[in-house]
């Protein structure tokens, strides 16, 4: 698996546990995932990103550990942008979607329950090579077959879990439909109350819509 692959990998953990852990979580999820790559002699531009990362988690650690403020109380100061409604609707599984809505409702499900360990590897492998674009895959899927895919999402799903962070639900905003893409943005609640948002994009392909990709996201309000 190459060092661009890894980067990719790297990132769905750190953004799906950074907004409520500690710096050193974050750290030993990157190292989890350092293990499943194999070693190179040469540092890539690849690599020197990541090292870069890791350098600027260690910079945002020692700027809040200097401050009386929390990381969650920066964020609760940030002034929420108006993004739709929460929407409420069943998942309806289906071979191909064109209501994204109907789309919608099936990643927030499937990201929520990958997170929270509801559903396995295999089965968010299966996801993305059912549901997913040419760009969703080339993202999160090894080419190296679908074992190994599987086994990486295992170890992904086990590092997010071992975060020790409890998500008990979901909520979902209104699609916003441009040309072929449609956004919407994912709220994911913990136990402790705290929340953590994603802005969530598909893309219509052929008249079909695919998952596209998921980014950490300020709240938003919906």
């Amino acid at each position: 698996m190459g060092n661009k692959k890894k980067l990719a990998l790297a990132t769905m953990v750190i953004t799906s546990a950074l907004a409520l852990s500690a710096c050193g979580g974050v750290d030993r999820m990157l190292k989890a995932v350092d293990e499943n790559t194999e070693a190179k002699k040469q540092i890539t531009p690849e690599e020197q990103a990541e090292r870069d990362y890791k350098e600027q988690v260690a910079q945002w650690n020692e700027m809040y550990s200097k401050n009386d403020k929390t990381v969650e109380e920066y964020v609760g100061e940030i002034k929420k942008e108006k993004v739709g409604d929460s929407i409420k609707a069943q998942v309806v599984l289906k071979d191909s979607y064109t209501k994204p809505i109907e789309l919608a409702k099936y990643t927030s499900d499937i990201l929520f329950k990958f997170t929270s360990g509801k559903i396995t590897g295999e089965e968010y492998v299966t996801f993305i090579e059912t549901y997913g674009s040419p760009v969703a895959k080339e993202m999160y899927l090894t080419h190296d077959g679908h074992d190994e895919d599987v086994n990486l999402m295992n170890t992904v799903q086990s590092n997010i879990l071992n975060v020790d962070i409890k998500y008990t639900g979901y909520e979902f905003s209104t699609p916003n439909v441009v040309r072929d893409e449609v956004t919407f943005y994912r709220k994911l609640i913990a136990a402790n109350g705290k929340e953590q948002y994603y802005k969530t994009t598909l893309i219509k392909i052929d008249g079909k819509l695919y998952f596209q990709s998921d980014d950490l996201s300020i709240p938003v309000e919906f």
